[in-house]
C-alpha cells in the first residue's frame, strides 16, 4: 500500500489467494478519509411573493417632474436608488440550498454530465432551440444519457 500520508490508512490485512493458483493476495484496509458534503446557499429575491400592489402605490405618489429634475446621470442614479429601496422593502428574501453530493442520478457517467453542461452552456448562448450547434448538444447528451442508462441497467440485471 502506497499513500503519502502513513494515518490515511490502518487495519491492513493481507488475505489468501482467493483464485486458486494465483499469485496475487487481496489486501483489506481502512481508510480515514473526511468526506464533507457540500451545500451551496445563494440568497436570491423572491419575486413570485413581491408586494407590486404597495410598489405601484408608491411609484405613483412620486411628483416624478421635480424627483427627474437635473442631469441625466443624476435622475438615473436617484430612479435606481429609489428602485432598490423599493425592491428591498416589498420583495422577501429567500435562501435556496443545493447539496452537491446527490446532485445526479446512480446511472450517469461523468461523460453523461459533461454533455450535459455543454449542452446547457451552448443553450445559453445561443438561446435558441433550433440552432444548430444546441440541437448537436442536446442530441450528443441525450444519447450518451441513453447509454449510461442502459449500461447501469445491463450490469445490475447481470448481478442477479
Amino acid at each position: 500500500m502506497l499513500t503519502r500520508d502513513p494515518d490515511l490508512v490502518s487495519d491492513l490485512k493481507v488475505l489468501h489467494p482467493l483464485l486458486g493458483t494465483s499469485d496475487h493476495n487481496m489486501i483489506v484496509f481502512t481508510v480515514h478519509l473526511d468526506c464533507e458534503v457540500r451545500y451551496d446557499e445563494k440568497v436570491l429575491r423572491d419575486y413570485k411573493k413581491g408586494d407590486y400592489d404597495l410598489i405601484r402605490s408608491s411609484l405613483a405618489g412620486i411628483d416624478w417632474d421635480s424627483f427627474m429634475s437635473g442631469t441625466v446621470n443624476e435622475s438615473w442614479l436617484r430612479f435606481k436608488n429609489l428602485w432598490h429601496r423599493l425592491i428591498d422593502k416589498h420583495v422577501p428574501l429567500k435562501v435556496i440550498t443545493k447539496k452537491h453530493s446527490l446532485q445526479k442520478p446512480i446511472w450517469t457517467t461523468h461523460r453523461a454530465l459533461k454533455l450535459i453542461r455543454k449542452k446547457r452552456k451552448t443553450f445559453t448562448e445561443f438561446k435558441d432551440a433550433n440552432h444548430p450547434a444546441v440541437k448537436s448538444a442536446c442530441k450528443a447528451a441525450k444519447s450518451e444519457i441513453r447509454n449510461a442508462r442502459k449500461k447501469f441497467e445491463r450490469k445490475a440485471c447481470s448481478k442477479h
